[in-house]
């Protein structure tokens, strides 16, 4: 039995383009078998693309919360080194999001 893949952006993008095209040649040949299945296979496409945008932030906040987790740990404790990875996973989540969000 095989995993399941992870959403991907690309996979997506190719299910809306190849299922945009199905769907106007079924349209346009009175293919209505072809028509449903394109403009399925292109719904597929957008809700694969805005997984994997929902789980690249998932992952950017999840490197914040533990960033800010080091960072507090290692200033309570006295430790410089903890503390800077901490700031550093910080800004690497935070790099994430704004990679994602835009």
């Amino acid at each position: 039995m095989t995993e399941p893949q992870a959403p991907s952006n690309i996979v997506g993008m190719k299910d809306q383009v190849v299922g945009a095209a199905k769907e106007t040649i079924g349209h346009l040949t009175g293919d209505k078998k072809m028509e449903i299945e394109g403009s399925l296979q292109h719904d597929k496409g957008t809700a694969q693309r805005e997984a994997s945008t929902s789980e690249k932030l998932a992952e950017g906040y999840g490197h914040q919360v533990q960033g800010l987790t080091k960072e507090i740990l290692g200033s309570a404790i006295g430790d410089k080194k903890l503390e800077q990875e901490g700031k550093t996973e910080k800004v690497v989540g935070q790099t994430n999001v704004d990679n994602t969000a835009h």
